[in-house]
């Protein structure tokens, strides 16, 4: 199913006329952060153990960093249990340092206990792997303890920066683009009121030319939405009244403050990744309501 065409799974069912039936309806989960209220989708729940479950389906390395010539791709196997290449400890490497911190947040969101991960070539299926949140929390934060404190302050900042943005707006809807600058150690963010809502949509493909396109890191000039604003967050991080530098480390009893300062920058020259936010191409893009 996860590696067929719609078609062609369909023609493998015993009876490749009839529908699939859904046997439940979409679940979520919904929690409350502050003055957020955070809604998650459920892929999974094992009646047998009470668990709640992410799916995740992860393509192999070589595809991962050539999606656009994925099908040549396609003959790089997993053939070993360790080894730095075709192997799943190589996959597991990748997922540590790419996605585990965002796994062990959306698990916490939708208050889940681990993900079940395909790990696949887009033509066969290798095998399933699940992942206890307790052992993402390890391989991306330490430990539980680290990941909790690392959640709890970085939904407190978000709540920040939405507050922030609805003050500037107080009606209507309001996009919210958000970029960290590695080189200068912030985080960029563009607020836009939104004069044409069209509610939910997906965000639209489009191809790239590797030759015409700048780099995310390129700086251009960039003409915003009219009463767009350009923020920049900066943060200062301290554990036990001693600031930190780069490296966070601490344990469950540290007590760990953060002072933050959002200013305002001006439009004319920005990263080209934070250029790109106007047609939903960037990923890290919010739409929101200021008003229920």
């Amino acid at each position: 199913m996860a590696t067929k065409e719609a078609h062609e799974f369909q023609n493998l069912l015993p009876n490749p006329k009839a529908d699939i039936p859904s046997t439940q309806a979409e679940s979520f989960n919904f929690l409350q952060i502050g003055q957020m209220i955070i809604r998650s989708q459920i892929d999974a729940f094992d009646e047998s153990t009470g668990l709640t479950l992410d799916i995740k389906s992860r393509a192999t390395t070589r595809i991962r960093y050539d999606v656009k010539n994925y099908l040549k791709h396609r003959a790089y196997r997993l053939k070993f249990m360790e080894g730095p290449t075709e192997s799943y400890e190589k996959e597991m490497y990748d997922m540590i340092r790419t996605v585990f911190p965002k796994y062990a947040f959306q698990m916490r969101l939708g208050q889940m206990n681990g993900a079940l991960v395909m790990y696949h070539n887009t033509s066969e299926v290798y095998g399933y792997e699940y992942i206890t949140l307790e052992r993402i929390d390890e391989f991306a934060f330490g430990s539980s303890a680290m990941a909790n404190k690392g959640f709890t302050i970085c939904s407190s900042l978000a709540q920040i920066v939405f507050e922030d943005a609805i003050r500037r707006f107080p009606s209507g809807t309001v996009h919210v683009s958000t970029w960290y600058n590695s080189l200068e150690g912030y985080m960029e963010i563009i607020v836009a009121p939104v004069t044409n809502d069209r509610g939910w949509y997906e965000k639209q493909k489009r191809d790239i030319s590797e030759d015409s396109e700048p780099s995310d890191n390129d700086c251009i000039r960039v003409e915003l939405p009219e009463g767009a604003v350009r923020l920049r967050l900066s943060l200062s991080v301290f554990k036990n009244k001693e600031t930190m530098f780069e490296t966070y480390e601490f344990g469950a009893n540290d007590d760990i403050q953060v002072q933050y300062e959002i200013s305002e920058i001006p439009h004319a020259y920005m990263p080209y990744a934070m250029a790109r936010w106007g047609d939903g191409y960037h990923p890290d893009f919010f739409t929101f309501a200021s008003k229920p």
